[in-house]
């Protein structure tokens, strides 16, 4: 089956409804914990001038849009403490719409810790809660996904003066 993603969805200045505009059919978003929260972040750093909002409001925008249309909604994670998996897969139940199809993401990198497992330890403790959910990795064997990267809104590194 033939997908088309937009890429960082949360840096869109109108997030969900620009990538539907050009026939997106999965949203992504990364995620990471902070404060005690989930917050949208390209970053894997917890500073909260880094993050997109928190992703609960992000998670209702989709519910709402998502009452009549179908969506897939890759979350990908930015952390590898699995302590956090079950308060994700809590999340998830909390948002959870049977119009949304999720799909786990995660990439290991020397400084980040086995991310990978993480998602998979969100996926296994969500399938047993009963959500529609699946690994990007599974997912992308038996699609072709074309993605895109829409209009950004200005960047968090544009917004402040660090320098």
């Amino acid at each position: 089956m033939n997908h088309r993603k937009s890429h960082n969805d949360y840096w869109n200045s109108r997030q969900i409804s620009l990538a539907i505009s050009e026939q997106c059919n999965i949203i992504e978003c990364d995620i990471i914990p902070l404060r005690n929260q989930f917050r949208l972040s390209h970053s894997w750093r917890p500073f909260l001038w880094m993050t997109y909002g928190a992703l609960d409001k992000y998670l209702s925008f989709v519910q709402s849009w998502t009452r009549n249309n179908r969506l897939i909604l890759q979350i990908d994670i930015k952390f590898s403490c699995p302590a956090y998996a079950p308060l994700l897969v809590l999340k998830m139940m909390e948002y959870h719409n049977e119009s949304v199809k999720i799909i786990l993401s995660a990439n290991n990198r020397w400084y980040t810790g086995d991310r990978e497992a993480v998602a998979n330890d969100v996926c296994n403790l969500a399938r047993s809660c009963g959500l529609n959910i699946e690994l990007y990795s599974e997912f992308k064997k038996n699609n072709q996904i074309e993605t895109l990267q829409l209009h950004k809104s200005e960047p968090w590194y544009k917004k402040i003066n660090h320098f």
